[in-house]
């Protein structure tokens, strides 16, 4: 195998929360740092919160806290309006998700675990987060979407809003392409609440 045709997996960086947070800055700093090659050139899905009437304004949020706290770094910022699939703003349309491929850092952030892996459980953005990913794109993934990448996922409104029985909802699965099939349960005592 020549160097051409080699795998540079990228990092991986899991919130649990707090990834707008002063602290979390530190993170951010350090993955930027780490992308010697080129500046940032961020992908930010909406898909987690794409539920939500405002979800563009959720991921707004994180754009806005990184283009402040990385500016040294002249960091490309873009937002995807993937919010859900079978809609002219799905996960499957490739003019929504085209940034991806040249993203050298992609993140999904806070929303829904279950809607979020509902709509990227072998979505056309999946597909192209693995293969960025696959050639060293840092994947970081905060709050829902920490949950909703592993094997199963745990319906976090649905057991604290709806009164639902505690149970497993099926996840992304992304940890399995790595041999890894996990479940990531973050901030398990965070007291805030669902």
């Amino acid at each position: 195998m020549n160097d051409q045709q080699r795998v540079s997996l990228g990092p991986i960086v899991l919130f649990g929360s707090g990834e707008t947070l002063t602290t979390s800055g530190k993170t951010h700093e350090f993955v930027a740092r780490d992308l010697l090659d080129a500046p940032p050139r961020i992908a930010i899905l909406e898909t987690p919160a794409g539920f939500e009437p405002n979800s563009d304004r959720v991921a707004g949020k994180i754009k806005e806290f990184l283009a402040r706290r990385i500016q040294n770094y002249t960091p490309q910022i873009d937002v995807l309006p993937a919010r859900k699939r079978g809609t002219p703003f799905s996960p499957d349309q490739p003019e929504v998700v085209a940034p991806i491929l040249e993203a050298n850092w992609i993140l999904l952030g806070p929303g829904s675990p279950t809607y979020g892996a509902r709509q990227l459980r072998g979505s056309l953005a999946t597909e192209m987060i693995a293969a960025r990913h696959r050639l060293g794109a840092t994947l970081m993934l905060s709050s829902s979407s920490t949950l909703a990448f592993g094997k199963y996922t745990m319906p976090v409104y649905e057991i604290y809003k709806v009164g639902e029985e505690l149970h497993w909802k099926e996840g992304v699965d992304y940890f399995s392409r790595l041999g890894i099939p996990l479940v990531l349960i973050p901030h398990w005592d965070n007291s805030d609440g669902g």
